[in-house]
Order: structure tokens, then C-alpha cells, then sequence
């Protein structure tokens, strides 16, 4: 009997270190001690996602909308845009299409957005609807797409795969299709 009653003891102690293990993992070096509560910190705003390291993770399996502060220069924003926009235009426009029907599913989609990202879609189609359009054609996956057009960095790319869990790249990418107007 006593030895049952150790044996849970042991297996309680060795349970609660190995969550403490855990917990301890997620801290990255240099991450202010709030970035260890966990998704509901990190993706509150762009800017504590990217403060906890988390920036990458949030896009892909926390915000279905961009938040309001997301930066709109920020290439795994920018790449998120593309990828998410061009997976609901693969929906919409059926096997034969043309310019004109992409570029008017393009601005349907465009027109969900938000906090002006809208307007930055817009301007992202009337730049590219054509390589989109050359794309769907060629039956590319969105991502492949998207990297044909500058809004995602490729595997190869240097700065693709970054250290460390889920954080964003430092280099800009090359492409400025969702600046500001005129650019």
C-alpha cells in the first residue's frame, strides 16, 4: 500500500517538472516574462506577436482577420495576405476564367478586409491580377503564387526558414505592392 501511494506521489512530482520544463521552453532569450502566457497574449496586436517572437505562429493559427496594428510592410503579413486571398480566389473562379472574372473575385475579396488592408489589396490586384491570373492557369498552389509575385519569400530563400520557434524573418521583402498609394 505504501509503495502504490510513493509510486503516485513520483509520478505526480515527475508530471508537474516536466510541465515546468515546458513552460520554461517557451520563453525565447531576450522575451519579456508576459510572452509566457501563451497565444492569448501573443496575438492580441501585430506588435506583441512580434515582441514575444510569435509573429509567425499567430498568422497561421490564430487570426482568420488581420488585426488592426498589423504592419502592412511586414513580409509574413504581406505573405499571409497574399496566401489567404489567393486560396479564396482558387474557390471562386471556376477552371475557365479570364482576366476580368480574377480580377472582379480578386476585389470581392478585397473587400473583406479590414482596417484599410482592403485598399492595399486593391492596389496588390491591379498591380499583379495578371501573374495571378497566369497562375490559376498553370494551377499553382497560392503560396507558389504568391512567392511569383514578391509577396512570399521561397524556400530557398535565405530568410525563408528563421531561428528559433515561429520568428519573423528580419529582412524586408522585396516586393511593396501593399505600400502606400503610387508606389
Amino acid at each position: 500500500m505504501r509503495r502504490d501511494y510513493l509510486g503516485g506521489k513520483m509520478i505526480t512530482v515527475l508530471l508537474l517538472l516536466s510541465l515546468l520544463a515546458g513552460v520554461t521552453a517557451l520563453a525565447l532569450p531576450g522575451e519579456p516574462p508576459e510572452c509566457l502566457q501563451g497565444p492569448e497574449f501573443w496575438c492580441r496586436a501585430v506588435a506583441t506577436a512580434a515582441q514575444c517572437g510569435r509573429l509567425q505562429f499567430c498568422l497561421e493559427h490564430d487570426w482568420d482577420e488581420l488585426p488592426e496594428d498589423a504592419g502592412e510592410r511586414h513580409p509574413l503579413v504581406k505573405c499571409w495576405v497574399c496566401n489567404k486571398v489567393i486560396s479564396k480566389l482558387k474557390k471562386m473562379v471556376p477552371n475557365t476564367h479570364n482576366t476580368s472574372s480574377v480580377a472582379r473575385a480578386i476585389k470581392k475579396i478585397c473587400a473583406t478586409f479590414r482596417f484599410g488592408w482592403a485598399d492595399r489589396c486593391h492596389r496588390a490586384v491591379d498591380r499583379y491580377v495578371q501573374p495571378i491570373e497566369d497562375g490559376l492557369a498553370q494551377d499553382l498552389e497560392p503560396r507558389d503564387i504568391c512567392v511569383s509575385i514578391g509577396m512570399c519569400k521561397s524556400q530557398g530563400h535565405p530568410g525563408w526558414k528563421v531561428p528559433g520557434p515561429c520568428r519573423a524573418p528580419a529582412a524586408e521583402s522585396p516586393a511593396d505592392a501593399m505600400g502606400p498609394a503610387g508606389a
